[in-house]
């Protein structure tokens, strides 16, 4: 099977995920309190909170240019893109794309596209 992307009735599958970078970013809130009680000052208290969905950047890899362009225009649609994999367990995720997409010709074979899509995790 591979990897997969689907979006409506489109369906991209590209033919190796050379990279994926993922972050997350903590939610925590610092609450600093004015003033101080005689000559301690007072503490901090913290409001707990999970870490946001995963970020980052995916890079496709496409032996043939046109599924690199039709999948470049699939990724373009205003709409939440589901990816599964079964050769990265990590990869799995409802996404959107935010931030930059780049096609590049494999600058060492001549011979296969790369797509660096930048995306964030959304609920399912």
């Amino acid at each position: 099977m591979g990897t997969t992307i689907v979006a409506g009735l489109v369906t991209i599958t590209p033919d190796l995920v050379l990279g994926y970078e993922t972050s997350t970013d903590s939610q925590n809130i610092e609450h600093t309190p004015l003033g101080t009680t005689g000559a301690t000052p007072r503490r901090p208290s913290y409001t707990l909170i999970g870490d946001t969905l995963r970020a980052g950047t995916i890079r496709l890899c496409f032996e043939i240019e046109s599924d690199a362009r039709a999948a470049r225009s699939a990724l373009t649609q205003a709409l939440p893109f589901t990816l599964t994999s079964d050769e990265l367990d990590d990869l799995g995720m409802t996404f959107i794309r935010d931030g930059a997409m780049t096609l590049a010709l494999d600058d060492e074979t001549f011979n296969a596209w790369t797509l660096d899509v930048d995306y964030r995790e959304v609920s399912a």
